[in-house]
């Protein structure tokens, strides 16, 4: 696997009321996989390349004291190759996929596209933000329009109402596209954001805030069990509290910290029953500090603890053609064991002249905690059941640099 990524912003204030933001920015990723068994090393298999450039530009002027006005274009240029190759498999719950080689080589796709947005203060006491974002896919040849909506009401001096209303597009990628010659008849799936939120300012640098949000869902990608086609038949919805409370960097400490109770569910189809979604995931908390030891050195932490997601749990075997398969449950009715884990890292900064260099050090997982990815059913010829389990990053150590200038 190999990836690489640069980029380079330019800022230009082109007046005392206004300025001019453009980036332009590459991305490329690529991975080579090979599956199979003694004989042959290679029964499936995928090689990808992924290129990507990426140019935006965003303008913001301060008309008056009441208003701001933003707007921006955006453009990106996909370059793709994938090619994979399957060999002939019947899956362990007795699913048959024949033998297949898919060559999939674009030509370059593009999306572009561009927003407006405006930000109206009458009183100190009272914000709206009102936008609209257009972008089109050459790729599904769609072109969408999501307008957005938000208004911030100050009840006390301190005290805060945030609502917001908006539509958020997500395009299909060309590795799903890749899976099928039929998925690239794929669209765009959609959700429609319903956010309410008190905010409550304990002080300049400390801050607590607790939001409702509903998402409804659809158009969403589906994927078929016994075949590599991808549909947008699915549909669903997110609901959930958050709290979060932040305290910036105020002395020499500065931390978060926060929890949400989440439920998400999707169905497959207008007439099938909702499900648990895969990443389901009802109690989320996190808990992050870090602090400044001098004016070059920094340790952070940062704790996580999660409830398992689901995953469709075997439930016992049968017997066809002389061969074992395993008997599927409810789809996503069991859940993973929950998962935590602890991460520290350390910060050195070095100052120049005109630019600044830091070196870092993270350690994930501090006690090597094993989290379960997800579980793997596998029957032996006499029908009896196995189960084994992947885990996440054990004990990790990363050392890296960033420089800015």
């Amino acid at each position: 696997m190999s990836g690489s990524a640069v980029g380079l912003n330019w800022r230009y204030l082109f007046s005392k009321r206004g300025y001019m933001l453009t980036t332009a920015s590459f991305t490329g990723n690529g991975w080579k996989s090979w599956l199979g068994n003694d004989e042959n090393h290679s029964l499936d298999g995928d090689e990808v390349f992924e290129r990507e450039l990426h140019l935006k530009s965003e303008l913001t002027y301060q008309l008056s004291d009441a208003i701001e006005l933003k707007g921006g274009i955006f453009g990106k240029s996909i370059n793709s190759d994938h090619y994979t190759w399957f060999g002939p498999d019947t899956t362990h719950f007795g699913f048959i996929f024949p033998a297949n080689t898919i060559s999939f080589y674009p030509s370059i796709t593009f999306k572009a596209g561009g927003f407006l947005q405006t930000t109206i203060r009458p009183s100190n006491r009272f914000s709206l933000v009102a936008g609209l974002r257009s972008e089109y896919f050459d790729f599904t040849d769609e072109f969408k329009i999501s307008p957005r909506i938000g208004l911030n009401y100050f009840l006390t001096d301190k005290l805060i109402l945030t609502t917001s209303y908006g539509y958020y597009y997500q395009t299909p990628s060309t590795y799903q596209a890749a899976l099928d010659p039929a998925n690239t008849n794929m669209l765009s799936s959609r959700a429609i954001h319903n956010i309410a939120g008190l905010e409550y300012l304990f002080s300049p640098d400390t801050k607590m805030s607790i939001e409702l949000y509903q998402k409804d869902l659809d158009f969403t990608f589906i994927e078929s069990d016994t075949t590599r086609k991808i549909t947008n038949e699915g549909s669903g919805y997110s609901r959930g509290i958050e709290f979060y409370i932040q305290q910036k960097m105020s002395q020499k400490l500065v931390g978060s910290l926060a929890y949400t109770y989440s439920i998400s569910k999707r169905k497959d189809g207008d007439n099938l029953p909702l499900y648990d979604f895969e990443f389901d995931q009802r109690h989320n908390f996190t808990l992050a500090a870090g602090y400044k030891l001098t004016n070059n050195w920094r340790i952070g932490l940062k704790f996580q603890y999660a409830t398992g997601m689901p995953y469709t749990p075997a439930t016992g075997t049968a017997l066809k053609n002389d061969c074992w398969y395993v008997v599927e449950g409810g789809k996503n009715s069991a859940r993973y064991p929950d998962v935590h884990k602890l991460d520290i890292r350390v910060d050195r900064t070095f100052h120049f002249n005109n630019w600044t260099l830091t070196a870092f050090f993270d350690l994930w997982n501090v006690y090597n905690q094993d989290n379960v990815l997800y579980y793997s059913f596998d029957v032996d010829d006499s029908g009896n059941i196995t189960r084994d389990a992947s885990y996440d990053f054990s004990l990790l150590p990363i050392i890296g640099i960033s420089a800015q200038f």
